[in-house]
Parts: structure tokens; C-alpha cells; sequence
């Protein structure tokens, strides 16, 4: 199970339908930057969007990844 850095353990969360409009170019990018790294699409963007967050010092504490609530579940069987 994945543990908070408080040692608290993390409880996995549903994951969100998210619907958005792009530009069909940058999707592409978005499908290749995604392929290239053996990602899905959805966990591409959740990747960027954690880095972004990350960066601009945007905490997002407490929240697993979808890799996390997969590793997770794995443990709870």
C-alpha cells in the first residue's frame, strides 16, 4: 500500500471522467508523447498535468495516480 510522507496510508479514489475539446494536432502529439513512453493517453495527461502541478508548487497530497490505486488494489487481494 502506498504510505503519505506522514506515514499515513493513502486511500485509492475513483477515478474522474474528464471531457475536454483539443486541438486535433496537439492530440496527435498528446497520442505519440504517450506512445513513446509506454503510457496510456489518460495517464499521459496525468502525468503532465502532476509535473505541472509539481512545478508551480501546486500540492496535490493525498491523491494517488492511477499507478498508485492499481498497485494498491493489486496489494488488497
Amino acid at each position: 500500500m502506498a504510505v503519505h510522507h506522514k506515514g499515513e496510508p493513502l486511500v485509492p479514489r475513483k477515478t474522474e471522467k474528464l471531457t475536454i475539446r483539443i486541438d486535433p494536432v496537439v492530440k496527435e502529439a498528446l497520442r505519440q508523447a504517450a506512445e513513446h513512453d509506454n503510457r496510456s493517453v489518460a495517464n499521459m495527461i496525468e502525468v503532465l498535468i502532476r509535473d505541472h502541478c509539481r512545478k508551480a508548487g501546486v500540492e496535490i497530497e493525498g491523491v494517488l495516480s492511477m499507478a498508485e490505486q492499481s498497485a494498491a488494489r493489486k496489494v488488497r487481494r
